[in-house]
């Protein structure tokens, strides 16, 4: 560290105009009720209160002396208690400034200022608004407020937290006002859960400060080890789901034209769409284009409209896929706790070369990097009778994925019986086929897919995530990765898709489970079994297809033609995008060994020796066998597309 010892500082723009007693009455009980900060200023006292009185200025001097206020560097004593400044502006505009002596970070300053704004939030009748709804809290909504309530790390482990780093001043009164807005929009931003966590209050007006952490006076050494502190305390943070608001949003100065945004939101009002449309909208409202965002889907009425959906048949299937689970003694729906995360990356080439392997196969890069990842699970766990895989389902519909923000995401347990011995190439017509049966029968939400099947426990995950860049200003937000203090599943893996070529893999894991040689061997394994799948070996050996004779996958012009099959109803564009085509026939001898437990589709890949009259009819030119050319044993009767 520096010779010159930095002060703690942090401001909260407020809308309401204060009066300064409130304030010190607000500091003295914020300060009380929080033991951290009450050691923090003892023997001294609370922090003073100073009234500063900037109304009569124009902006340009009112933004001049904040800024002054700002920098200020006014040495405290050993016994000084620090301050808080209250600076009124025109228009209404009240700015609350927190500068702390001695060993407090930036972290305690912000936390100060937390704690005063909601002590004065709930003494002033007026500054939620009210309330403007009531609604009945979603399955999966109460289980994850119980799981928060029950465990701090696992509330720690439910915050979702993205840092965008841009590359000039950011406006705070700007991204402030842009705050307000984007809040005003989504009513799950503004929400708050009532006793027990059975009821969501939606309120009129509910948004966060925004938080200003400058390290521009750290050399870089410092603010290195300043940075890696201040997140590290910021995980420690938790989110009052009584209180609210449900997100929190900070600006780190690291130099004059470079600054980071850290928006860290509660997952039970926040999931992956969330994010993009939270900070895509941050974005456009800060860089004054709010006229171009689409219309808002009012969160309310959706719930009403979606509530209920799950039929008989989804709860049966779900009954059906689980009770041949291995049992378990753990009930609880997260394995959260401390843990950490390491990134790797697949190269361009490898990307490149799994998307034509995929293609071959009739999927996608989703399904073959799953299928990978349910390999090496299956190779991993010696012994089991099959592998349970978390993987995520999206509710929404066309215009939801562009105006709906909240907790709409489902957890859906795939569970499949692949053998271990077999090359990854055979788990990819099974992952598929498994993964329409659960999107499917998604409507059930994963709490009462539990409870349908008591002892169930998803210890791992696997995800896809597509980060954006949005513009704020002149300048595009550059997302960087986050060092995850807690993580929600003994292990998951988030594949990050951005602009480049190349896919970053994320790999969360508990400390309890996996030390940091143990993830990166496992890190290597999965590495591995990736390039077994585009290595262009023999895929299919005679011990593995039937034990009769061997095979290689089909090329481009042999595979089958890309077809739709017959289903219930249709799915929705990008949950064929996931997904792939493929067709869904072939012979029932194919299904004892690569078949979804759950499922009566064939799914193999390869042989397709099964007459016409065997399939249901379809109009499909697969039902016309004069297209059937004859081949050799070697290749199982490919259909040939040479015509």
């Amino acid at each position: 560290m520096s010779g010159r010892t930095e002060r703690a500082r942090a401001a909260v723009d407020l809308t309401a105009t204060i009066d300064p007693d409130e304030v010190i009455l607000a500091v003295k009980a914020a300060v009380s009720a929080q033991p951290h900060l009450q050691k923090l200023v003892e023997p001294a006292g609370p922090p003073t209160v100073h009234l500063v009185d900037l109304s009569l200025l124009d902006d340009a001097e009112q933004d001049e002396q904040t800024a002054q206020l700002w920098d200020y560097a006014e040495d405290f004593g050993a016994r000084d208690c620090g301050e808080v400044l209250l600076i009124r502006r025109s228009g209404g505009r009240t700015r609350l400034m927190a500068r702390l002596p001695g060993t407090a970070s930036s972290l305690d300053a912000e936390r100060l200022l937390d704690a005063v704004v909601s002590v004065l939030r709930s003494s002033r009748t007026d500054d939620t608004g009210g309330v403007e709804a009531q609604l009945a809290a979603a399955p999966n909504e109460q289980l994850m407020w119980w799981a928060c309530e029950s465990d701090p790390d696992t509330a720690r482990a439910c915050h979702v937290r993205t840092t965008l780093e841009v590359a000039e001043r950011v406006d705070i009164d700007a991204l402030q006002d842009a705050v307000i807005a984007v809040a005003g929009r989504h009513q799950a931003l503004r929400s708050t859960f009532g006793a027990e966590g059975e009821t969501l209050l939606v309120h009129r007006d509910l948004a966060p400060v925004v938080h200003v952490v400058d390290f521009t006076a750290l050399s870089d050494a410092d603010r290195d080890e300043e940075l890696a502190r201040w997140y590290a305390e910021d995980a420690e943070q938790l989110i009052d789901m009584a209180v609210g608001p449900l997100w929190r949003i900070a600006v780190l100065r690291l130099t004059e034209q470079q600054c980071r945004i850290v928006l860290t939101a509660h997952h039970i009002v926040f999931d992956g769409v969330s994010e993009r449309i939270v900070l895509d909208e941050l974005a456009a409202v800060y860089r004054g284009a709010a006229q171009e965002l689409p219309e808002p889907v009012d969160f309310a009425a959706w719930r009403r409209e979606h509530a209920g959906r799950a039929t008989a048949a989804d709860r049966q299937f779900w009954r059906t896929c689980l009770a041949a689970r291995t049992a378990v003694t753990r009930p609880t729906q997260l394995a959260a706790g401390a843990g950490g995360r390491l990134r790797t990356m697949l190269p361009a080439e490898t990307v490149a070369a799994l998307q034509r392997v995929a293609a071959d196969m009739g999927c996608t890069r989703y399904v073959a990097l799953l299928a990978c990842y349910l390999m090496h699970r299956a190779r991993s766990c010696a012994g089991a009778d099959a592998v349970v895989v978390g993987v995520s389902a999206d509710p929404r519909d066309a215009a939801a994925r562009h105006g709906l923000v909240g907790y709409l995401s489902n957890l859906l347990p795939l569970r499949l019986q692949l053998d271990a011995q077999l090359h990854v190439a055979t788990a990819l017509p099974v992952v598929r086929a498994a993964l329409l049966d659960a999107y499917e029968h998604q409507g059930l939400p994963f709490a009462e897919i539990l409870s349908q099947s008591p002892g169930t426990h998803v210890s791992t995950c696997f995800n896809w995530d597509h980060v954006t860049q949005p513009r704020f200003g002149s300048a595009c937000a550059r997302a960087l990765p986050d060092p995850a203090s807690f993580v929600r599943f003994e292990l998951s893996l988030n594949v990050v898709e951005t602009a480049e070529p190349q896919l970053i893999l994320e790999w969360d894991y508990t400390r309890d489970s996996y030390d940091a040689d143990a993830i990166a061997r496992v890190a290597q394994s999965y590495a591995d079994i990736v390039a077994e799948l585009v290595s262009g070996d023999e895929l299919v050996t005679a011990e593995t297809i039937h034990g009769r004779f061997a095979a290689r996958p089909p090329s481009p012009r042999q595979r089958w033609p890309r077809t739709t099959a017959l289903r219930a109803s249709p799915l929705p564009n990008w949950m064929r995008a996931r997904i792939g085509s493929l067709p869904a026939y072939c012979p029932p001898t194919c299904r004892p060994r690569l078949s979804s437990p759950s499922s009566d589709r064939c799914v193999c890949q390869w042989s397709r020796r099964c007459s016409a009259s065997s399939r249901p009819a379809r109009p499909s030119v697969l039902s016309r066998p004069q297209r059937l050319k004859p081949r050799s044993p070697h290749t199982c009767g490919r259909v040939d597309r040479s015509w």
